[in-house]
């Protein structure tokens, strides 16, 4: 896995897939679920909540 970003709080990974995981450093316990979520959209690695993708299609 690649270190993306560390800090006091939690460090981000990403693996090889694309895909992220989130550390907690002090408890040394990945970080799951909402909270996840969360700080990867803090980050702007993924999208935020209701913004997707519209693909113009050409006819």
């Amino acid at each position: 896995m690649k270190q993306i970003k560390q800090t006091e709080d939690y460090v981000i990974y990403q693996k090889r897939t694309g895909r992220y995981a989130v550390r907690d450093p002090r408890e040394k316990r990945w970080i799951n679920g909402e909270a996840k979520e969360t700080i990867l959209r803090t980050e702007q690695l993924i999208p935020a909540a209701g913004a997707t993708r519209q693909t113009e299609r050409a006819d």
